[in-house]
This record gives structure tokens, C-alpha cells and sequence, in this order.
């Protein structure tokens, strides 16, 4: 009986250590919280109720504003952190003028305050009122210091707001993502 027992006991022991490796086992940092380490797997990430505000322009176009609402791995959108800026407008074709190249660049601030870089070369087709393009993720601040990934977009002006852009569509992955504290 005692020796049924004790193996009962390891095997419960040996279920609880399964799947771990040295390298699992959390680590404290300087303010003495504690991370898990990193997701090196590329997990998806979308948006939800997006979109992009225009706070200031140049010349007529936007050149920075704010991005709100909710994201998966990010939560709500600090929307006063959230902030892009313009890098370069370029016509590509002289034979389609109202096609854009819009190239940004911001930082998107989740709801504990973790920021996600991001760059973007924004397609602006005027003529179809729409916008689409790929922002790429390059690090940020936090659980993404060392995130990577992309982010499909696609959207439209907000009709009751010139100055809101409205993404319909947002998806994409995103890897090296730390847990929160």
C-alpha cells in the first residue's frame, strides 16, 4: 500500500514538471516583478472598432494624429499614447495622381502602457475613398521590446468626420510578445 502510494505521489510530481525546461521558469527584474519569458511564436493579432484620427496637417494632408480602439494583445488603445506621424506622401504614377503612397510611422499604446512600433506605407486611393496597407512591427517598450510581425489594414474616411479614418478590416501576426507584469 505504501508503495502504491509514493508512486501516485511522484507521478502526480512528474505531471506538474512536465513540459518544463530550465529556461521556463520565471525570472525576477529590477522593480521585482515577474515576466514569463518571451513568445517566439507568431500568434495572430486583429483589430476591433479601429480607427485613426488626423490631429494636425501640412500642406493639406495629415501629417500626425492618434489611433484608438481595441486590439488583441493590446487591449484599449491609450488613444493619447497612440500616436503616428507622416514620413512621406509620394504620387506613383503620373497617370493615376489620385493613388497615394502615405508612408507613417507611430507607436501603438496598449492598456497597461506598453508601446508597439510599428512603420506603414499606406496605400490612398481617393477616387474609391479607401485605405489599405501593411504596418510592420519593429520592437516598442515593455512585453514588445523585442516584437515583430505585421498588420494587414483596410479602411475608409468616417463620413460624419473628415478628419477619422475607420478600419474595416485589420489582422496580421505578431511574435516575441512577453507577458504582462
Amino acid at each position: 500500500m505504501k508503495l502504491k502510494t509514493f508512486f501516485l505521489i511522484v507521478c502526480a510530481f512528474a505531471l506538474f514538471f512536465t513540459g518544463c525546461e530550465k529556461d521556463d521558469f520565471f525570472t525576477e527584474t529590477a522593480d521585482n516583478a515577474v515576466l514569463k519569458k518571451a513568445v517566439v511564436k507568431e500568434v495572430p493579432i486583429k483589430a476591433l472598432d479601429a480607427y485613426v484620427v488626423v490631429t494636425d496637417f501640412f500642406n493639406d494632408f495629415p501629417s500626425q494624429g492618434i489611433c484608438g480602439g481595441n486590439m488583441t494583445h493590446l487591449g484599449k488603445l491609450q488613444a493619447d499614447k497612440s500616436i503616428w506621424y507622416t514620413v512621406n506622401v509620394e504620387v506613383p504614377d503620373s497617370e493615376m495622381p489620385w493613388i497615394l503612397l502615405w508612408t507613417q510611422e507611430g507607436d501603438w499604446c496598449a492598456a497597461n502602457g506598453d508601446l508597439l512600433h510599428w512603420s506603414i506605407v499606406t496605400t490612398v486611393d481617393m477616387m474609391n475613398q479607401t485605405v489599405s496597407g501593411t504596418a510592420n512591427f519593429d520592437g516598442g517598450t515593455g512585453r514588445f521590446v523585442n516584437a515583430g510581425g505585421y498588420f494587414n489594414l483596410a479602411g475608409h474616411p468616417d463620413p460624419d468626420n473628415p478628419t477619422r479614418f475607420i478600419v474595416d478590416s485589420g489582422v496580421g501576426m505578431i511574435s516575441n510578445v512577453g507577458s504582462s507584469k
